[in-house]
């Protein structure tokens, strides 16, 4: 397979379609990081491998970010001399064609899944489930390395590219008979095994496995169902003798119930006499309790009465000293009220009007420094504008040279000494060597440069007159000469002009010029720095408005200090704060001292109002108490009622005792007959109903054992189990030695795949062979004879590389990261130029070399060109070329590519 072009949009950073075209030889595609080259070789395999379908994970990754873009690519390739274009467009709106070239025009020849599958038929691919991987890939598994695959397939390369090598050894090659006949054995060795040589689940050998100890089971459960029925038989019989002893005990309870029923029938006319006697025993103690709580009620309240009496003349007493407190304590309020708001407020009102007075005077003072202040602000500010509006006139005025101009000046001296210099080069050089004196020479015109030589510069046509000699015509320096001497004369004029602009007549005055401008430029900017200084917090305007404020606020304090002692206004600042800090200090102190005076007011105020209320409570708890003696009194009063006198009361209470020892005495009497006749067949009845539910309940539950086992046996017999366990003996057995025939069967099959294996093991051998070979001379090459063959298993995977000097093989795993990453890249090219005998094939390699080293990369270089020149065609993607350099003929695209057109 030979790459010829690809053209690709939408795809990751490729938004606009980029074309990328290769040579048959060494291509090395150039890019920064992030370019884009990566992206290439992931377009290579989507496009040839993948379902045009597919929404995988890995090709919806492909879209370009924040976008619902097609990712779309069309590849042409060339297949055994057969040109063809694949073009694919994956998520929105899918689609997959393949094209043929005939003649000098693309034939469609496939579309959709159609097209899909004959790339891959081409290309020797297999179909991905999901996104394609490197096994999906054929032979392109082996030749193309990319960013993203490991170094070795995980388990074995694809057949693909087992198939392309066997093309060159004659041990693999097989008949179809041999093809069919392996399969075969392949397809038996599946029915039966897994990969890895267990029993495959669903197999013949796993099912019978697995009926056979269902069949046992089966069997077990009805094996134990037989044991289970006679064991309700059994139970059965034992139930049956209890029922009939639990039916004569039973029996014997009901004669024993209906016995003392009988006796209870005759004890009845007893227990009407017993409620009787209670009913009268209960009256006589209501009767005599009501008495006596009568009688504990009136003594209660008569103590209650001796005891309040006592307590009404302590509360007299305690009321009528509360009440001489409370008189006292307002004397003592009105007293210290009458001492602070007669002597010390007014005391107090004088001495904040004089100590007003003096802060006025002073708060006037303040402003008027204020005020002076800020006009000294104002006047600098003026000051410092005035001075900068006179420079900025001056600036402005006056013709002085920029920056500009003396960079100007500077450069058109510089370009007319440069010219001048290739003037003088120019110009013809006419020296005279006369052998006589006093001969003179005249030039028309005349010569105006002269060198120190005593040479003539001519810049134009010009005569010489050599005295009586004769003349000599010069024709000049032709028409550059001309250009030049008309370049210098106009660079000239352009001094004389910047000159008479600036008024000056040399260069010192024009540079004197300039530093008088950047005076005056600095001064400007420090004025104004100065004036942005002053303004930063208030312009001039704010300023003067403060001034009328200021003003205005120093009259309105003289209108409120009023009536001022004369002496008073010509003191200084520091008697003013004496006096003031005098006045501060005795007005704190009448404030102190008017505060207790009240602070003692609110104190003797509180204590009359608490003695005043301690007082009324007091009153009102003597009220009170008067009228719980007077209700006392009434209660005893209406109690007596009934009984006349409290001596008729305890007569009473005499008589309603004796009547309650009478009852109790007669009730207990009756008592001890009751328990004989009454009591004791009752408590003998009760338990016997209970023997008699209690036997009921046992013969029923008996019964209904009975009939649940009977059910049992009975359910039992009907699914008529004994032939079924006939039937699975009989199963098992015939399963047992199907197991025996399959697992012989099975047996043969492994044995048979062994030998296959075995076989397959034996070409693998041959197919590495010739890859090692290969491998080996570019080694020896690579590393300077350091290592010199390469060892490699059956699956044609490198295990490691041989050291002639020791003698021994190096493990792959043991190699450095940049020497394993080079063996890798060795055995891809090998299989390349191997797999290329017939055709040339397209061999990729993303940034696999990064690792090399300036030496290695020279050597690895040699190798490349010689694949490429030879063999393959092959791609290289790289950020940096310059190691590239050794290889002589290539192909260099530079990554993004071309920009389509349309």
């Amino acid at each position: 397979m030979i790459v010829e072009e690809i053209t690709i949009r939408n795809w990751r950073s490729y938004r606009e379609p980029r074309t990328f075209r290769f040579g048959e030889g060494f291509n090395l595609l150039v890019g920064r990081n992030e370019a884009g080259k990566s992206t290439l070789f992931e377009a290579f395999t989507r496009v040839l491998f993948d379902r045009h379908t597919s929404a995988a994970e890995k090709i919806r990754q492909i879209q370009p970010l924040e976008s619902s873009l097609a990712p779309e690519a069309t590849i042409v390739f060339r297949v055994n001399n057969d040109k063809y274009k694949v073009r694919k467009r994956f998520l929105q709106i899918p689609v997959a064609e393949f094209s043929t070239w005939r003649g000098d025009r693309w034939e469609l020849k496939h579309e959709g899944d159609a097209a899909d599958n004959a790339a891959r038929e081409v290309l020797r691919g297999e179909t991905p489930a999901r996104a394609s991987q490197p096994e999906h890939r054929g032979l392109c598994q082996a030749l193309w390395y990319l960013q993203d695959d490991t170094p070795l397939p995980k388990e074995a390369w694809a057949e693909g590219v087992k198939e392309g090598l066997s093309g060159f050894v004659s041990l693999v090659a097989r008949s179809p008979d041999e093809d069919r006949i392996l399969k075969k054995i392949e397809d038996e060795y599946g029915s039966f095994y897994t990969p890895k040589g267990k029993i495959k689940a669903g197999s013949q050998p796993d099912l019978l496995q697995k009926t056979i100890p269902e069949i046992e089971a089966e069997l077990q459960i009805l094996y134990e169902r037989d044991r289970g029925v006679e064991d309700l038989r059994l139970e059965l019989e034992g139930f049956a003798e209890e029922q009939r002893w639990k039916d004569e005990t039973l029996k014997a309870a009901h004669a024993e119930v209906a016995g003392l029923k009988q006796k209870l029938d005759e004890g009845a006319a007893l227990e009407e006499e017993k409620k009787q006697k209670e009913e009268t025993l209960r009256q006589a103690k209501a009767a005599r309790d009501t008495v006596t709580g009568d009688g504990k009620a009136i003594d209660k309240r008569i103590k209650q009465i001796d005891e309040m009496n006592e307590d009404l003349a302590d509360k007299q007493r305690a009321t009528e000293e509360l009440q001489a407190d409370a008189r006292m304590e307002q004397r003592a309020a009105e007293k210290h009220r009458e001492t602070w708001k007669k002597t010390h407020e007014p005391e107090l009102q004088q001495v904040e009007q004089e100590l007003g007075i003096l802060q006025a005077i002073e708060r006037t003072r303040r402003l008027e420094e204020q005020m002076t202040s800020v006009r000294e602000q104002i006047d600098r500010i003026q000051t410092t504008e005035t001075e900068l509006r006179e420079r900025e006139r001056e600036l402005s005025t006056t013709p002085l040279p920029t920056k500009k101009d003396i960079e100007t000046y500077r450069e058109l001296k510089l370009e007319l000494a440069t010219v001048s210099g290739q003037i003088e080069q120019a110009a013809i050089r006419i020296g005279f060597d006369l052998q006589m004196e006093n001969t003179s020479i005249t030039a028309d015109p005349d010569a105006e440069r002269l060198t120190e030589d005593g040479e003539y510069l001519i810049l134009g046509p010009t005569t010489f007159t050599i005295g009586d000699l004769g003349t000599i015509r010069v024709r000049g320096g032709g028409s550059s000469l001309e250009e030049l001497q008309t370049k210098a004369q106009s660079l000239s004029a352009e001094f004389t002009s910047l000159f008479e602009r600036s008024g000056v007549t040399d260069e010192q005055e024009l540079y004197d010029l300039q530093q008088r401008r950047q005076d005056l430029e600095r001064e400007i900017k420090q004025f104004k720095k100065t004036f942005k200084e002053l303004t930063s917090e208030k312009g001039l305007e704010q300023l003067k408005e403060d001034i009328a404020r200021t003003r205005q606020k120093i009259t309105d304090e003289k209108s409120k200090i009023g009536a001022v002692p004369p002496e008073w206004q010509h003191l200084s600042d520091d008697a003013i704060r004496e006096m003031s800090e005098d006045l501060s200090t005795k007005k704190k102190g009448l404030i102190q001292t008017i505060g207790r005076e009240q602070q003692k007011e609110a104190e003797a105020r509180t204590a009359h109002a608490e003695a005043s209320r301690k007082a009324q409570e007091a009153s009102s708890r003597l009220i009170e108490l008067r009228t719980q003696v007077r209700g006392l009194k009434q209660a005893n009063a209406d109690a007596l009622k009934s009984y006349g006198t409290y001596e008729h009361l305890q007569e009473t209470l005499a008589k309603e005792t004796a009547a309650l020892e009478r009852a109790e005495e007669d009730l207990a009497a009756l008592l001890a007959e009751y328990k004989i006749r009454v009591e004791e067949p009752k408590a003998q009845y009760g338990k016997a109903l209970e023997i008699v539910r209690s036997l009921e309940e046992q013969v029923q539950s008996v019964r209904e054992k009975i009939i649940d086992r009977r059910a049992r046996i009975e359910a039992a017999v009907s699914e008529d189990f004994y032939s079924r366990i006939g039937d699975l003996e009989n199963s098992l057995d015939v399963t047992r030695r199907n197991l025996n025939r399959v697992t012989r069967q099975a047996e043969a099959a492994k044995l048979l795949h062994d030998l296959v294996q075995a076989f397959k093991k034996e070409q693998s051998t041959a197919l590495s062979g010739p890859v090692a070979d290969q491998v080996n001379r570019w080694l020896v090459q690579l590393t300077d004879g350091s290592y010199d063959s390469i060892r490699m298993d059956e699956k044609i995977f490198p295990v490691g590389v041989s050291n002639p000097r020791y003698d021994e093989t190096l493990p792959l795993e043991c190699l450095s990261y940049g020497t394993h990453e080079q063996v890798i890249v060795l055995l891809r090219l090998a299989m390349g130029a191997l797999l290329s005998k017939d055709e040339r094939n397209l061999v990729v390699i993303d940034d696999r070399l990064v690792n090399a080293d300036p030496i290695r990369m020279r050597r690895l270089c040699q190798i490349l060109e010689e694949v490429a020149t030879n063999h393959c065609q092959v791609v290289v993607a790289t950020c940096n070329e310059t190691p590239y350099a050794g290889v002589r003929e290539k192909t260099i695209i530079p990554v993004p590519g071309e920009k389509q057109e349309g």
